[in-house]
C-alpha cells in the first residue's frame, strides 16, 4: 500500500467513481494524480478508464500499458487494456475501417 495519504484519499475516491460510473468526479482525480503521481500504477489504471470511457481507445491501451511498465502484476490494468483492446477492434471493424 502506498504511503502519500493524498495519494490514497485520491485513490479511493477514483474507485469510488468508478463503482458508480461518476465520470465527472473521476475526471479532476485523474488529473490530480497525474500532476502529483504519474508514475504510479493506480494512476494510470484510473486515466486509462478514464480515457476508455471517453471513447479514447488509442489513450486508454497507452495508458494501461504505461500502468503494466510500472507494476506488471495488476490484473486489473492487464484487463482494462485487453477490453479498450477489443473494444477498439470491434469498434473500428464495425465502422469499415482500421488503424
Amino acid at each position: 500500500m502506498h504511503m502519500n495519504t493524498e495519494f490514497n484519499q485520491l485513490t479511493n475516491a477514483g474507485r469510488r467513481a468508478l463503482v458508480t460510473k461518476d465520470w465527472a468526479a473521476l475526471q479532476p482525480i485523474v488529473q490530480r494524480l497525474q500532476t502529483a503521481f504519474e508514475n504510479e500504477a493506480e494512476t494510470y489504471y484510473l486515466a486509462g478508464v478514464l480515457a476508455r470511457v471517453q471513447v479514447q481507445p488509442r489513450v486508454a491501451v497507452t495508458l494501461f500499458e504505461r500502468g503494466l511498465n510500472v507494476d506488471a502484476k495488476r490484473y486489473d490494468i492487464a484487463v482494462g487494456q485487453a477490453y479498450t483492446g477489443t473494444y477498439r477492434y470491434s469498434d473500428t471493424c464495425a465502422n469499415g475501417y482500421t488503424d
